[in-house]
């Protein structure tokens, strides 16, 4: 072989080797990030972190990592929300992914993966940008997160690279406003009844002054309340309970003179806890581009609180004989739960005075309304007692009437007729009358037959009638000789059975329906003795007409 022939083969070998070694290890870093489950930024210094940028399609915000605490670069360095800043930081360092695959421009812009800084796309189509820096500013990360998928996940791309990845992570805290990045909670959890003192002052002179007597008591007005009036404690709990959560929605330019906020002529509330810690809150005018909102300005200041005369000093060796009586041995007072020393709220207040007292604040209406600068929404008119009604004028209840249905039934002595020799005795001719009655009746007679039920109607048909009914006309019986006398009792006949039509006495009512229920049954009862009543008052009354008609004229 010639030497010229093996110079070109060994020159193709080596290209043919150098091609394949790149092309083996492009795949393997295209493949690297892209299997399922691994961390997508299992090497990312988290500690290292000093600087974090959010850009949106509308605004952008800058967080920064100051001596003790991360600030908000483009927003006068204010302090930011941590919360929000490690919520992104530890989702990027913890994203599995669940899959990736290659996206054009189409996909891009259906999943909001484009460039915010394309102005050309619509802002739903473009992403929020989150870059990820250390001290040096060097960049650490660089990462586009699109949309979030409704099953869980979000859709993310790594800067200057093609392929999409799903993640296991969701970061709902990016589509923030650059006020939502602050730290807006102004103070710490203030109770109302630690409060023991609030003074309005403007100026010149204290506007008003509410005060505990002691701890756990209502507050009181320290003045004359006005004659006729009497103190609103809804209000005074409103004005005590100004500060409890309280938080800012924004913050002012701080170069903003004291005229364009209104706070050269505010007035100053001082909040005196027991503890000794004094807030003083200032709040401004209305600000120009929104009604809404008001300036507001704070400062914290530590007052020892005043010994109650009453309270002794005990000597140091008697103290801690007291202490040993009452505290059992074996329980020792934990270190976090022994009580401040002023020295500690002294300092604690020395340190949050430092933090928001250099601050313009924005706040909402409806926390500037909470500070009552008018001493008169205070009070509120007494209202008279009611005078007692005159006894006459008293609506008395109406005294219940039984129903009908609930009076007793009718005893023997009701129905049975009249002694003989008083002005009701009955005459002759009625007997008669009445003995010819029962003897038309007798087919019909029964306790359980249809005329009986018909003449004795129920006690709420008895009730509502006005006047008795008056009896039928009946003819008087024959008393020629041969006249057939009535049947002695034991030969009256049983009435015809059920069904056979029993002809009802003219005048007669027609049959109520039966009852039903537990009234129904009370019914039956009254009208079962009713007419046993009547049947023994008829016998006894056709027992006598037997006897007239046999005794000679």
């Amino acid at each position: 072989m010639k030497t010229k022939t093996f110079v070109i083969l060994l020159i193709a070998c080596a290209v043919l080797t150098l091609v394949t070694y790149m092309t083996l290890n492009h795949d393997d870093a295209g493949t690297k990030q892209g299997k399922m489950g691994e961390k997508l930024f299992s090497d990312l210094p988290l500690n290292a972190v000093a600087a974090v940028t959010v850009k949106g399609p509308d605004e952008s915000v800058t967080l920064k990592k100051g001596e003790n605490i991360w600030l908000v670069e483009n927003r006068f360095n204010y302090p930011a929300s941590f919360s929000l800043l490690t919520d992104i930081v530890n989702n990027l360092k913890d994203a599995a992914i669940g899959r990736s695959f290659k996206a054009d421009e189409e996909t891009l812009s259906r999943l909001s993966l484009q460039s915010p800084d394309k102005k050309e796309k619509a802002a739903e189509q473009r992403g929020v940008q989150v870059i990820l820096q250390d001290k040096d500013r060097k960049v650490l990360a660089d990462v586009m997160v699109g949309k979030a998928r409704p099953e869980g996940g979000h859709y993310l791309m790594l800067a200057k690279e093609p392929t999409v990845y799903l993640v296991d992570k969701t970061f709902k805290t990016l589509n923030k406003k650059l006020a939502d990045w602050l730290d807006k909670e102004l103070t710490e959890e203030i109770n109302a009844a630690d409060i023991e003192k609030v003074v309005c002052r403007d100026s010149e002179k204290i506007l008003y002054t509410f005060k505990r007597p002691e701890k756990g008591k209502d507050a009181e007005f320290e003045g004359t309340v006005p004659e006729g009036k009497t103190l609103k404690n809804a209000k005074v709990n409103e004005v005590f309970g100004a500060l409890s959560y309280f938080r800012i929605d924004d913050i002012a330019d701080p170069a903003k003179k004291a005229e364009e906020t209104g706070l050269d002529k505010a007035l100053c509330f001082e909040f005196y806890l027991f503890d000794g810690t004094v807030y003083k809150a200032y709040p401004g005018k209305e600000l120009t581009e929104d009604k809404e909102k008001s300036y507001f300005k704070a400062e914290v200041a530590y007052l020892a609180p005043e010994k109650k005369a009453e309270e002794k000093k005990e000597e140091p060796d008697k103290a801690d004989k007291k202490e040993e009586k009452t505290q059992p041995p074996e329980k020792t007072q934990k270190p976090e739960e022994k009580p401040k020393t002023e020295a500690d709220v002294s300092a604690d207040a020395k340190k949050l005075n430092e933090k928001i007292s250099p601050w313009i604040y924005v706040i909402s209406k409806w926390k500037r309304e909470k500070f009552v600068a008018n001493t008169d929404d205070f009070f509120e008119e007494v209202k008279a007692a009611p005078k007692p009604e005159a006894k006459e004028g008293v609506m008395t209840p109406p005294v219940p009437v039984p129903a009908a249905e609930i009076q007793p039934p009718r005893t023997e002595a009701e129905v049975s007729p009249p002694a003989p020799g008083t002005d009701a005795e009955v005459k002759p001719e009625d007997e008669e009358a009445e003995a010819a009655e029962s003897k038309d009746a007798e087919p019909a007679e029964d306790e359980d037959s249809e005329a009986e039920e018909v003449k004795l109607e129920d006690e709420d048909s008895e009730a509502e009638r006005a006047e008795p009914e008056p009896p039928a006309q009946t003819q008087p019986p024959k008393t020629e000789a041969g006249a057939e006398p009535p049947k002695p009792e034991a030969e009256v006949q049983p009435p015809p059975a059920s069904g056979t039509g029993a002809e009802v006495k003219p005048g007669a009512q027609a049959e109520p329906p039966k009852p039903q229920g537990a009234k129904g049954a009370k019914r039956f009862f009254n009208n079962f003795f009713a007419s046993f009543a009547f049947l023994a008052s008829f016998a006894r009354d056709k027992k006598s007409i037997i006897f007239q008609d046999n005794s000679p004229k």
